[in-house]
């Protein structure tokens, strides 16, 4: 069941819990999936002194460009939380673009991997933080998408390319985020009261407003310091 976790400090206790999680399960591995946008600043909120060699780190969705500005991974690791896991000797699921690669075979390339983390681990534990847009987009699924249910609910498909848009980012899919064990979201803000109610009510479709996945994920919980009341 979703859970509203409303407070004046949504950011700090979104890190505070993932802080927790990842002390919890220090002897297990852990795939740690990690937001763009306005939520990666909780990354500098993160402890890597938590972080073992049974941690992996990725993100949620991933900006089809070279510009280290707007790449999502490349943020990542200019954060003292990503030098913290070279330290321990984490691993990744490098999602910056190789020379010469094709949206399409970056988007399969990201798919193949989380599916390869899942084979090779398969008790172990998903943790991840999203935002969510004000127009009701979360990872990089984004509203009124065309052939939406082929692109986002295929569950043969854990990440795709948008290519054909004009987002241009690769996105994991709904399939993905039903396995995630410790879904997190930090939502701020009254320019998002609209998407957060969207997201609680009780009718609405994913079409419309991706983010109603959360009611179908494993306990999520929302971060945010909007009340339901005025949302």
């Amino acid at each position: 069941m979703l859970r509203i976790q409303t407070t004046d400090n949504p950011k700090g206790e979104a890190g505070a819990y993932i802080n927790s999680l990842l002390a919890s399960y220090a002897d297990k591995p852990v795939l740690l999936v990690l937001p763009g946008g306005s939520a990666r600043e909780i990354i500098d909120l993160l402890d890597g002194e938590l972080l073992t060699d049974q941690v992996t780190i990725t993100v949620t969705d991933e900006r089809y460009t070279d510009d280290l500005e707007e790449n999502n991974f490349a943020h990542i690791q200019g954060t003292s939380f990503y030098n913290d896991s070279i330290s321990a000797g984490s691993f990744c699921i490098d999602t910056q673009i190789f020379s010469g690669e094709s949206h399409e075979e970056h988007a399969k390339r990201f798919d193949k991997n989380l599916k390869e983390w899942k084979r090779d681990f398969p008790k172990g534990k998903i943790i991840a933080l999203f935002g969510v847009g004000k127009d009701g987009h979360i990872a990089g699924m984004i509203p009124g998408t065309e052939n939406f249910e082929e692109k986002f609910n295929n569950p043969e498909i854990w990440a795709v390319d948008l290519k054909d848009t004009k987002f241009e980012r690769t996105t994991t899919t709904f399939p993905f985020l039903k396995l995630i064990d410790f879904p997190l979201v930090y939502i701020s803000g009254m320019e998002k009261s609209d998407a957060l109610a969207r997201i609680v009510a009780k009718e609405g479709d994913l079409h419309q407003t991706p983010a109603r996945i959360l009611n179908e994920m494993k306990e999520p919980i929302v971060f945010t310091d909007i009340s339901v009341e005025k949302a």
